[in-house]
């Protein structure tokens, strides 16, 4: 299954689909990226660099799902549109024969490396996102018996559970995915969970 890669940060983005078998993976791209990167929150984003890379993914995924897959894009497409550049930039000699991912004998350590709780701040939303750790999920029972203790206004649905703790919006989704609303710190976002659940 091809994994159509996009990013896109103040006017510029980046399309490129990863073909298992034929491309080069993302992790092979990785050591040739620079070491620093410019985000949402540092550098801010026009719409139309979003909605650019969005469409460019689409027809991609269009390209694969009709078949017409030699019309995929074989070069990493880089864009600027406050700039007006673009290039195409080749990535089928960084591909490493050693790879886990990728090499002649691949193991997808991705797939199979256990982890613990993942914190990431969402960009230019003030939200934290907590992934918890996959041997401690919380349920939405668990998010809503927190509400209940915390405060009054709580929501439940099939699908999630909002409520409110610290001052602080939070939905807790079904597979165990937490968002905290109005805190922008992972630290602040990792203490807030602790608080809650341990």
């Amino acid at each position: 299954i091809p994994w159509i890669y996009g990013a896109c940060v103040g006017s510029t983005g980046v399309v490129f689909p990863f073909v298992p078998g034929k491309s080069a993976c993302f992790r092979c791209l990785l050591p040739s990226l620079p070491a620093i990167n410019q985000t949402c929150d540092t550098a801010g984003i026009i719409s139309p660099a979003v909605q650019v890379t969005a469409a460019l993914q689409s027809a991609e995924a269009m390209k694969w799902l009709s078949g017409k897959r030699d019309k995929m894009r074989s070069k990493v497409h880089l864009f600027d549109l406050w700039e007006n550049t673009q290039m195409d930039i080749g990535i089928s000699r960084i591909r490493n024969q050693n790879c886990p991912t990728c090499g002649e004998h691949p193991v997808f350590p991705a797939l199979t490396a256990s982890r613990r709780s993942a914190y990431a701040a969402l960009c230019g939303r003030d939200v934290v996102q907590v992934l918890p750790d996959p041997h401690r999920p919380i349920t939405l029972d668990d998010a809503e018996k927190m509400g209940r203790l915390m405060a009054e206004r709580v929501k439940r649905t099939p699908y999630f559970v909002e409520f409110y703790a610290f001052e602080h919006r939070m939905i807790l989704f079904k597979n165990g995915r937490l968002l905290i609303h109005g805190i922008g710190s992972i630290a602040r976002g990792q203490k807030l969970y602790h608080q809650l659940f341990g």
